[in-house]
């Protein structure tokens, strides 16, 4: 079956090119008579392809696909540098770029028929997608006469998005039955398959997806990324006083988890972490009443002798219209953010006050912000964006949703600059040079899983977060110690100990590193909280808050004071 599937998969690469061996060119036909493409669908598999938009200085994007067995194909992605309103959206035939857009051919239209809409005309005619004020369009489209396999796959043509919208073949002229007069060609891109991501790399190379898809602590980053983590977070702290201070965001404290959106039906629902990833019963609450129940029934029903837990569950019950109302009613996708209030917080010293989980906020009630809090009825601070297919981003675009009632909140960045700690840092980049072999050998992701010991890095992590609760002093030191009472099972407890035994100066080098960073992290954290601005926090009454956001290209960064936010925090769920 193995060596079957990778069959399957080499024939697919193959028609990312000018032309293949069995006769599919994409370049030169709009027909592919590809059999093994076809035998993908009867296995059932599940296909997904992207196409990055280019040709144009000003116009880019991403747009994804993903299609299941022969059910529809969903399309979902982002567009920026467009002029606001409609833009006309289409598969054409080819996926030759050799001569910008112009050179992809005509709409993909296998049945010769004219022009129309997602629904009948060309195959390719998806219609028009819609920018917004900032010139940002967000596609979601559930297509079912698009395939990303078969003879008739999308798989190496191309995407192109035009100038004007597309009347639809109902303008009345000749060109509308061939274009929809949707105009020039803006921006194009061939159609690829989305390759799988290794779960296992060398340090110094990208973390696996799995650990990409958490934001990591500043000092963490060198578990999986070795010494090159070690200097991706060097960098980033040297950059604060050059303006990088302007990437810090606020990182808000909120509860409860929730995950919204719509699914593949056009159905909202609104839940959390548990009731998203539920087994044995479904989760994903369709009704206010639905998301209401589901809390209550939890720990057998007991929950509902708990006043607390049945205001709270009354709570979210009142908030599942507004966020569904809040949620465009063509969006295909999830959103995952915390809560940070279920009401307009109270005003208390001109400020609105209030506090989700374990710090307290408060904001100026004449800033840009308290007047969006003020207009709200709830508020959400966002940290994924689900796509259909599972892919996990960035919130594209905080505009997308269309009540007021519910507060996307925006990214809040640092009042000023910081006070780097340069002394700090010149350490950390000495500590880095004399220890980053030593550092990246302990790390050999390929010695490691020879070793059977592939998990080493999260061990590292679940000891770091350990220390929390017995203070983070001498950080390292007591590993031996942490490693026997662990839940580690006692043969890799054996292999784990003698793997530090026989890289003691790998071991020493790593917390020397770690160490370091935490200590130039803090001192970077305690001179943003000190600076104030529109949003003030605190922890029992002590200034500071969870931290702060650093955006990077290659993964973003946290900022958190372990010391404080991380053991109050810890304490309360205790």
């Amino acid at each position: 079956m193995l060596i079957l599937r990778t069959h399957f998969m080499k024939v697919l690469l193959m028609l990312l090119f000018e032309f293949d061996k069995v006769g599919c060119p994409r370049t030169k036909a709009t027909e592919c008579q590809c059999e093994s493409i076809k035998s993908i669908s009867e296995a059932g598999q599940t296909v997904s392809a992207m196409s990055v938009l280019e040709h144009s200085d000003t116009v880019k994007g991403t747009i994804m696909f993903k299609q299941q067995g022969e059910g529809p194909t969903l399309i979902v992605g982002k567009v920026t540098g467009l002029e606001p309103g409609e833009h006309g959206f289409h598969v054409h035939e080819f996926g030759d770029l050799s001569k910008g857009c112009e050179s992809a051919g005509g709409h993909y239209n296998p049945d010769g028929t004219e022009h129309g809409n997602l629904e009948q005309g060309h195959v390719g005619d998806l219609g028009n997608v819609t920018a917004n004020e900032d010139g940002i369009a967000n596609i979601s489209i559930i297509a079912e006469r698009i395939t990303l396999m078969g003879e008739r796959s999308i798989v190496g043509r191309a995407v192109v998005i035009h100038s004007k919208q597309d009347d639809l073949g109902k303008g009345g002229d000749d060109e509308s039955l061939k274009t929809g007069n949707a105009g020039d060609r803006l921006a194009c891109g061939v159609i690829t398959l989305r390759e799988n991501v290794q779960e296992s790399v060398t340090p110094g190379s990208r973390r696996p997806l799995k650990e990409a898809a958490r934001i990591q602590h500043a000092e963490d980053i060198v578990f999986w990324e070795g010494s090159k983590g070690a200097t991706r977070a060097l960098q980033s702290l040297r950059n604060l006083d050059q303006g990088g201070h302007k990437q810090v965001t606020i990182k808000w404290d909120g509860s409860p988890a929730i995950i919204f959106g719509r699914n593949a039906g056009g159905e909202f629902i609104l839940t959390d972490k548990s009731g998203f990833t539920a087994k044995g019963y479904d989760g994903r609450s369709k009704s206010a009443k639905e998301l209401e129940q589901m809390f209550l029934n939890r720990s057998g029903g007991k929950n509902r002798e708990n006043p607390g837990y049945v205001k709270f569950a009354g709570n979210m019950k009142a908030i599942f219209d507004e966020y569904e109302r809040a949620t465009p009613k063509d969006y295909v996708g999830f959103f995952k953010g915390d809560l940070l209030y279920f009401t307009t917080p109270p005003v208390r010293d001109k400020n609105y006050v209030f506090k989700p989980n374990i710090v307290e906020y408060a904001v100026d009630v004449n800033s840009d912000l308290g007047k969006k809090i003020g207009a709200s009825k709830t508020g959400v601070v966002i940290h994924r964006q689900v796509q259909p297919d599972g892919t996990e981003t960035p919130l594209q675009d905080p505009g997308i949703f269309v009540s007021s009632d519910v507060l996307v909140v925006p990214p809040i960045t640092a009042e000023r600059a910081p006070q780097v700690p340069h002394a700090a840092l010149n350490k950390l980049e000495q500590v880095i040079k004399k220890d980053a072999a030593a550092i990246d050998s302990l790390l050999d992701q390929n010695k490691l899983r020879q070793m059977q010991m592939s998990d080493f890095s999260n061990i590292l992590y679940a000891y770091t977060n350990s220390k929390v609760d017995t203070g983070l002093s001498g950080l390292g030191s007591d590993f031996g110690k942490w490693l026997e009472t662990s839940k580690v099972s006692d043969k890799k407890k054996a292999k784990i100990a003698e793997y530090i035994n026989n890289n003691t100066a790998g071991f020493s080098a790593l917390w020397e590193t770690v160490n370091t960073i935490m200590m130039a992290k803090d001192q970077v954290i305690a001179d943003i909280d000190a600076q104030g601005g529109t949003v003030q926090q605190n922890i029992g009454g002590q200034a500071g808050g969870e931290g702060y956001v650093l955006a990077h290209p290659e993964g973003d960064i946290k900022l958190v004071p372990r010391s404080t936010f991380s053991a109050a925090n810890r304490a309360v769920q205790r």
